[in-house]
């Protein structure tokens, strides 16, 4: 009981935070190095899919645009804001980013690129808007892939 006979309030729980866009957690791989080795840019050779989660930090760009992605070195849980499809690069998938943003994943090159980042290098890959999806309207995106060898 509280002063004059009255009951306390109950604290509220506190709140979790909620996931933010597609990001849905990350957990940094261990044993990186502490700095980057250098920069590594794939040679683009053949074009592959960049499955697109969340594409708000792709807003302004258009079809025919080009730019450069990075992989993150993390374990990485992305749900999808236009469909709700929820999967994970646990399994030997790469994310991308985009302006310091998680935006997306692909399995391509995954095992070589993964690899350039155990070793320590920043890897950057070209990619491109090829259209606009009709029923949910996010960018079509296109990673420029080639083997990478060091």
């Amino acid at each position: 009981m509280g002063l004059f006979g009255k009951k306390k309030p109950k604290k509220a729980a506190p709140k979790k935070a909620a996931a933010v866009g597609s990001l849905q957690s990350l957990e940094y791989w261990t044993g990186l190095p502490p700095k980057p080795v250098g920069t590594y840019r794939i040679t683009p050779l053949e074009e592959h899919v960049i499955y697109n989660y969340d594409g708000a930090c792709l807003a302004g760009l258009k079809t025919g645009d080009e730019f450069v992605v990075n992989p993150i070195p993390a374990d990485v849980r992305l749900k999808s804001v236009y469909t709700g499809f929820t999967t994970s690069t646990r399994q030997g998938d790469v994310a991308y980013v985009y302006k310091g943003k998680v935006f997306g994943m692909s399995a391509f090159c995954a095992k070589e690129i993964r690899n350039l980042m155990r070793k320590g290098y920043i890897v950057e890959v070209e990619a491109r808007i090829v259209g606009f999806d009709d029923q949910f309207g996010y960018a079509k995106v296109m990673g420029m892939f080639g083997k990478p060898e060091i």
